[in-house]
């Protein structure tokens, strides 16, 4: 793996600590300045243990021409930077190295013997910006700290880097760590999260990326644009790319939000982020084994959440400003309440200039809280420090403007507000997650979930029948109970393996407004309705799925209450000559 950068808190380049905009790069910059200075009522955070890139713009480096073992020989500046970073001024291109990661002089560097390695002692903790002392009192109090629900606080690793997986930063708000965030061995005794899922038993995910999106050819690059150019039609849903237009990417960050929930099992950012990571290495080994990446992370634990809750997360992230500029794939997960300010994250992010060349954005939705596409009945999950305008203006810029692949994880918890359903957008991938019974034969269930978001993914719109649907399924385990891999690779394969669209467009709006929904007897025709929209799909063999389905149901067996009510209203599925029709091209 290629040299990696250091991109600290307190190296590389002086920070702009701004109540206004924390996410503003300081342009002008003194790389000998060593202490905290104060620019117009503002402090700059110096760099500590900086490497210079260009060693040519001065004479000599020294400190005191006084003091012989304070000049920095030239073998300290034979390093191999990659590229994007042998440009510019050694205050703003150049960083030093992360705290996560170990600097050491190319064969020890003149005078050697005298100064020593500069390495760190791995049995300490911290980051360099104070002293040893004063930082392990400050390690001993943020860990204390974080065991707190209230605590604002991030953590960044990366977790690729061998012999160093477990080492990060931590940054709290309100602290002396929120601008210089202090360098710790592991990730601290939170409290456990959810409980991971045996491999043995994994979770169902349906339907998968490549059951909806086929691959893209040059036959129907060519219709597309010609319908588009004729006005004809718009597009409805995305392709596959070929493995030889895969994206070249080798710096990868993840962001993952929580908030502070009140569930059997809190889900923790770090979870997010590490099971994103994982997804991520699957991508590259499936789909590009022989290229070269790198993988950061930061997981914020948000606490509560109310309207200041955007800017102090964005004064977290100033931190990590330079692995943000320089990401080729920046995924941002938001989980339950945090989805709105996810997304708010990554639109202050990309209009803040800071990830503004970024090449590929990911959007991770998993069992959000958002209302559903219709009036007549209030949803009581309802996010109100985030009002509805704003999330869905910032939602639908990134969609638009910079070609965000958006991905929905949904739960039977509430089907309409988890898959977000009142969005419609040809970059929106929604699946959802199925718990594993072993009670009784759900194949029935799986079937209809995978056939119904397979038509919405391909735009053909099921929203009425799962709103239908939405109650019959509710009280079953949601995803706050189990986390998996398959949750997660679904959004990475959206974000890095599908085509961009011909023609950007706007999100779309949907609002239902029809109290029939709630009416019982009307499911069977809601049912009717999407099977003969469903037969039109050519490319996913669809007589066949609904041929399986019809027989799954035969073998449906459920044990709850309101399962039993749904298949005692379907039980003209059983009827022969209707499936005979049903059937019939």
């Amino acid at each position: 793996m290629y040299w990696k950068k250091q991109q600290g808190s307190a190296g590389g380049q002086n920070r702009r600590v701004s109540s206004i905009d924390p996410l503003v790069p300081e342009t002008e910059q003194d790389p000998l300045n060593t202490g905290a200075t104060p620019v117009n009522n503002e402090v700059l955070l110096a760099p500590t243990n900086g490497i210079i890139a260009n060693p040519q713009q001065s004479s000599q480096a020294w400190t005191s021409y006084l003091n012989p073992l304070s000049y920095v020989p030239p073998a300290m500046f034979h390093l191999q930077l990659p590229d994007g970073l042998n440009s510019g001024s050694a205050g703003t291109d150049s960083q030093s190295e992360h705290s996560s990661s170990t600097h050491t002089t190319p064969n020890g560097g003149w005078f050697s013997w005298v100064w020593g390695n500069d390495k760190h002692d791995e049995d300490d903790d911290g980051h360099g910006a104070f002293s040893t002392a004063e930082t392990k009192k400050i390690v001993k109090e943020c860990k204390k700290q974080v065991q707190s629900p209230d605590t604002v606080w991030a953590w960044y690793n990366e977790p690729l880097v061998p012999g160093h997986e477990s080492e990060g930063e931590m940054s709290l708000l309100g602290t002396k760590t929120e601008t210089r965030p202090v360098r710790v061995k592991r990730y601290p005794n939170k409290a456990s999260g959810a409980l991971p899922i045996p491999k043995d038993h994994p979770a169902l995910v349906e339907p998968s990326l490549t059951e909806c999106y086929r691959e893209i050819t040059t036959r129907t690059k060519v219709r597309l644009t010609t319908q588009l150019y004729y006005n004809f039609c718009k597009e409805k849903h995305l392709y596959i790319k070929r493995n030889k237009h895969t994206p070249h990417i080798r710096n990868i960050l993840v962001i993952s939000v929580v908030g502070q929930m009140k569930t059997k099992h809190n889900i923790t950012a770090k979870q997010l982020s590490d099971y994103t990571t994982d997804s991520i290495k699957t991508w590259f080994r499936e789909v590009n084994p022989n290229q070269e990446y790198r993988v950061e992370t930061i997981s914020i634990e948000a606490a509560k959440i109310d309207d200041s809750s955007l800017e102090n997360l964005l004064v977290l992230l100033a931190n990590w400003r330079e692995s943000i500029k320089n990401a080729d794939f920046l995924s941002t997960v938001g989980f339950k309440n945090t989805i709105p300010l996810a997304t708010l994250i990554l639109d202050s992010l990309i209009s803040r200039k800071l990830a503004e060349g970024t090449p590929k954005f990911g959007l991770h939705f998993i069992e959000g809280i958002i209302p559903g596409p219709y009036t007549y009945e209030q949803d009581s999950s309802n996010i109100s420090y985030i009002s509805a305008s704003d999330f869905e203006q910032s939602l639908s810029r990134l969609l638009h403007e910079q070609n965000v692949k958006l991905s929905i994880l949904g739960s039977f918890s509430n089907l309409p507000g988890t898959l977000a359903l009142n969005y419609e957008h040809p970059n929106i991938f929604r699946s959802i997650y199925i718990p594993q019974t072993t009670a009784y034969n759900n194949e029935f269930e799986v079937e209809t979930f995978r056939l119904l978001l397979m038509a919405h993914n391909l735009g053909r719109g099921s929203s009425r029948l799962l709103i239908q649907l939405s109650k019959y399924f509710q009280g079953q385990p949601t995803i706050s109970d189990e986390l998996s891999d398959d949750i997660f690779i679904p959004a990475i394969y959206n974000a890095l393996s599908t085509t961009r669209l011909i023609k950007s467009m706007p999100l779309k709006t949907l609002v239902i407004e029809d109290p029939i929904l709630s009416n019982n007897y009307n499911l069977v025709w809601t049912l009717h309705a999407f099977v003969d929209d469903f037969k039109a799909l050519k490319n996913v063999e669809s007589l066949k799925r609904i041929k399986s389905w019809l027989k799954a149901y035969e073998k449906w067996d459920p044990q709850t209450k309101n399962l039993k009510d749904l298949k005692y209203m379907l039980e003209v599925l059983k009827v022969e000559d209707y499936s005979r029709g049903i059937l019939r091209e």
